[in-house]
């Protein structure tokens, strides 16, 4: 945990869908602020095509850090941990 989000008690996040195209697309955003403080916000977009052997998943994360590099290394984390459970819970 970066030193900044060790000393802010308080995280939140909001999220806002802004597409919603079942079965094959899902956009969203998400912002992730402490103590009134916003640290960063994200734009993910989750494209699915039909394959031969299932569904291929084209994911698109683009994000605006307002708090550093330490921050950016908690975004690019997070990211990645919840990628891969869902491609384990997919396996």
């Amino acid at each position: 945990t970066p030193r900044s989000l060790q000393r802010m008690r308080w995280l939140s996040h909001t999220k806002r869908w802004i597409v919603m195209e079942a079965p094959s697309r899902l956009i969203y955003a998400e912002t992730l602020s402490a103590e009134g403080e916003v640290l960063g916000t994200s734009l993910a977009t989750f494209e699915l095509d039909a394959a031969d052997a299932g569904t291929d998943m084209r994911v698109t994360v683009q994000i605006v850090n307002f708090s550093g590099d330490e921050m950016m290394s908690e975004f690019e984390g997070g990211w990645s941990h919840a990628l891969e459970n869902l491609a384990a819970h997919v396996a």
